[in-house]
């Protein structure tokens, strides 16, 4: 049977070490329990890309029963949310990227109608394209399976 992994330098050591806590060496950092994706650190509540840590500021200081104004989607206006969209479509995650994406294009018109002024038609755009890239992966996927004449 296989001892289990320890850290160097594990262990509580010097006077008032608090027992329990261990010594790490230096250059070793420890992985925080957020929500990690394979390039990006995203709120374990709301999704958004943040630099570290488990939640965004907005969503550690906000309770949990909140209403949308026209325009947001988790209490944050519909163009905070763009760079999260361009981290999912960089690592792959084209159905969050769809979801997140009608979603933000729903606050986008419900803003809209509010305000009077014309929607932006980026959301749609991002839309059609992953919808055209899916169309093509799936034809691709059809060509190679097909038996040759």
């Amino acid at each position: 049977m296989r001892a289990p992994c320890r850290l160097a330098n594990a262990g509580t050591t010097g006077p008032g070490a608090e027992p329990g806590r261990e010594k790490r060496a230096a250059g070793q950092g420890l992985m925080d329990e957020s929500f990690v994706t394979s390039k990006a650190t995203r709120c374990r509540r709301c999704g958004i890309v943040i630099g570290r840590g488990e939640r965004c500021d907005l969503c550690a200081s906000r309770p949990g029963a909140h209403t949308d104004a026209p325009g947001e989607y988790e209490a944050r206006h519909h163009s905070e949310w763009i760079s999260t969209v361009h981290v999912l479509i960089q690592e792959g995650d084209d159905e969050a990227a769809e979801t997140l994406l009608r979603r933000l294009q729903a606050a986008a018109v419900a803003e809209s109608e509010v305000t009077g002024q014309p929607t932006t038609t980026w959301y749609a755009e991002q839309l059609n394209n992953l919808e055209s890239r899916a169309r093509n992966s799936l034809r691709n996927r059809q060509r190679r399976s097909a038996p040759a004449a």
